[in-house]
């Protein structure tokens, strides 16, 4: 697997793996990773594209103005590992990934969700009935790609936001198509995950 080039330090390019590794093997890929980070979503690229950017951008911005939120972006059932049932089913995958990792997150989770019925699914401090109205207003395709539900995500952080009298300023990102043929679980973050990743999860065991 070739590391992500200048978007991500060297050092964020170690911890992409070991988190990687480690979220495959816990059966839910996503409940590993936003533990730490923002952002959840599996590419398929060999630089981290411009619609991760905004969404990296944008969650970093929201934790700034006091809404935090981490997203995860769900194109198949084989990005639920453990549970692809839940495939399709937005508003409850989001309930269950924030009860999973609740005791080292409390902020807001948003799901953006293929699949039938497939759409948002949010759960924490800012789903509030305002917000889920929002949300459930957002077409999400069934069959939509990592591009198509990551702007999706963009506009529900937006919205969320915007209940709270938040304005997010990050611009939206400009789009450019063409993909690489590695996988990688692409996350915003510091190198810090390589080391604390397994500390989470011997916790989360115990």
């Amino acid at each position: 697997m070739k590391v992500l080039r200048p978007l991500l330090a060297t050092t964020l390019a170690a911890a992409l793996l070991a988190c990687a590794q480690t979220a495959r093997a816990d059966g839910d890929p996503a409940s590993d990773v936003l533990l730490s980070e923002r952002v959840f979503i599996v590419v398929d690229s060999q630089t981290a594209p411009p619609y991760l950017r905004e969404l990296l951008a944008l969650t970093a911005e929201a934790a700034r103005r006091h809404v935090p939120i981490r997203i995860a972006v769900i194109e198949q059932s084989s990005d639920l590992g453990a549970v692809p049932m839940l495939f399709g089913r937005a508003q409850q995958y989001a309930t269950f990934l924030a009860r999973e990792i609740t005791f080292a997150y409390r902020g807001t989770v948003l799901v953006a969700m293929a699949g039938k019925p497939g759409g948002v699914g949010l759960y924490g401090p800012a789903a509030t009935a305002r917000a889920r109205a929002l949300v459930a207003k957002l077409v999400v395709p069934s069959a939509g790609t990592p591009e198509e539900l990551a702007r999706i995500a963009s506009t529900a952080v937006r919205e969320v936001a915007s209940t709270r009298g938040v304005h997010l300023t990050t611009p939206r990102a400009v789009i450019t198509h063409g993909s690489g043929p590695w996988l990688l679980y692409a996350l915003a973050g510091a190198a810090a995950v390589a080391a604390g990743g397994a500390a989470f999860l011997l916790l989360r065991r115990r």
